[in-house]
Order: C-alpha cells, then sequence, then structure tokens
C-alpha cells in the first residue's frame, strides 16, 4: 500500500470537507486521554489488590512483545481501514516494536508464570509520560488493572501521562476511565491511497 496519512482535530469541519473532496477516507476516530484527574487513592488500592510481575525490557522479550503486538490489537488507523488487508495491518504492528525499540522509549513487559503476557512501551520528555503502545494476551487481560495501576503508580510524579486511543478501543477506554484519566480533542484519521 502506498497511502497518505492525517490525523484532524473533530472540530475543523472545513478541513474535514477538503480531505474527503480530495479522496481522503476516515478510518479511525481518535481521544486524547490526559491524566489530570487521575485517582492515586483507586490505583494504590488496585495495585495493592492485584499485584503483577513486571520486568524491565530485554532483547530476550522482543518476540514474545512482537508477537502480543501482532496477535491481539484490533483497533487503531491501520486495523480499522476496511481496505488493509488484517495480516497486513498485524504485521504492521509486530514491526513497530521494532521501531519503538529502536527509539529507545522504555518497555516494560507483564510477567505471568515466567512468560511474557503483556508489555506497554512510554516515552518521557519534559515530566510528561507518553504511553505510545501496549497490550496484554487476551487469556490474560484481568491482570491489565493491576498491570496499568503500578505503571501508572510509577510515573505519578510527572506533570501529565497521556495517550492517544481508538474510540472504538471500548475495553481500553473503560480501564483509563477507571483510573480517573479525562478525554480530551477528539480526532478523526484520513488515508488516501495513492496506488
Amino acid at each position: 500500500y502506498v497511502l497518505i496519512s492525517s490525523r484532524i482535530a473533530a472540530s475543523q469541519n472545513d478541513l474535514k470537507k477538503i480531505f474527503f473532496l480530495s479522496g481522503f477516507i476516515t478510518v479511525e476516530h481518535t481521544l486524547d486521554v490526559s491524566s489530570y484527574g487521575l485517582d492515586l487513592k483507586r490505583i494504590e488500592n488496585i495495585l495493592n489488590k492485584y499485584p503483577v510481575n513486571i520486568d524491565n525490557y530485554t532483547k530476550n522479550y522482543k518476540t514474545e512483545i512482537e508477537n502480543i503486538s501482532k496477535v491481539e490489537f484490533k483497533f487503531g488507523r491501520f486495523h480499522e481501514d476496511p481496505f488493509i488487508e488484517p495480516f497486513i495491518a498485524s504485521e504492521r504492528s509486530r514491526l513497530w516494536i521494532g521501531d519503538l525499540i529502536n527509539q529507545k522509549v522504555t518497555i516494560k513487559v507483564l510477567k505471568k508464570n515466567n512468560i511474557v503476557v503483556g508489555f506497554i512501551a512510554y516515552k518521557i520528555k519534559n515530566k510528561r509520560a507518553n504511553l505510545i503502545l501496549g497490550g496484554i494476551i487476551e487469556k490474560y487481560r484481568h491482570l491489565a488493572y493491576g498491570f496499568w495501576a503500578t505503571i501508572l503508580f510509577n510515573l505519578k510524579d510527572l506533570n501529565e501521562i497521556h495517550t492517544m486511543i481508538s474510540s472504538s478501543n471500548i475495553d481500553v477506554l473503560n480501564l483509563y476511565s477507571h483510573f480517573g484519566f479525562r478525554f480530551r480533542n477528539a480526532q478523526f484519521g484520513f488515508h488516501k491511497y495513492l496506488i
């Protein structure tokens, strides 16, 4: 696929019209999510009630994290674009892990019985964490709240924790909502195919 990709604020109706008239299609709707309103008491209660085993990323975990990314992700502009074959979107998700490793982002892994069952990748800059990508094997999703609570608690001294989430990903929206995150700027994602 050769395509142009862009995101714009949902409120930019004039620009949306230009995108549509120029042959772009809407492929996703995302929400900016911010930790303003973070419920630290709830986070502490959850991490104490549901302790998890978290490790720092090492090269030994790369294949396992790539497989989680390839198999578990179902949302985002490539997965939600009806013209991109699912196996291509999954492969793109897998390859994204190598890009994140090359960018030297922080990656934490969730382990259960010595098996990597989840991960989260984030970058900290100017006292702000940007949660870039994370996922958990479906069979272990019951560990999500404990995992995220531990990560969020460890980042609590920053000015902000931020991420972007597809509005189609209801489970993850509920996760962040549970911790007191605020949903802000809605955006539309567009693709235009050149070939």
